[in-house]
């Protein structure tokens, strides 16, 4: 190869590798809202740091095996039929629904939505569809 067109490669690649790094860095950021969605409405469940929207379900504070890691609500997986479910400590009557799932091979896991609580149900899933 001519030293020339080894120079130009280089080149092209080295650019293309700058506007690929441009172009990841600014993609959208996860759990974070724009001026325009808050000024929609829009309201974080998850601001990738901590639980604090989150409780156990028909609980009044997260006990569970529930924790943050890497940015992703993450479970110990040491929960069982009636233990390890969480809800929102806020109640929604309508809502949109946005997320990113991110599930391991032979993971089980689901996301319920217009649960009632009540001490009456002990698992979510018999008042909510998932």
């Amino acid at each position: 190869m001519k030293r020339n067109s080894f120079r130009n490669l280089l080149r092209t690649l080295a650019g293309s590798g700058i506007i690929a790094a441009c172009l990841c860095s600014c993609g959208p950021r996860h759990n974070t809202l724009t001026e325009a969605e808050i000024a929609d409405g829009w309201q974080l469940l998850f601001d990738g740091k901590t639980l604090d929207q989150w409780k156990d379900f028909n609980g009044d504070s997260l006990t569970q095996p529930w924790h943050v890691v890497d940015g992703c609500i993450q479970a110990a997986g040491d929960g069982s039929d009636l233990s390890g479910y969480i809800v929102t400590k806020k109640q929604y009557e309508n809502f949109i629904l946005d997320w990113d799932w991110k599930l391991s091979p032979g993971g089980n896991s689901g996301m319920l939505y217009h649960v009632v609580e009540n001490p009456y149900f002990k698992v979510p899933y018999v008042t909510g569809p998932e």
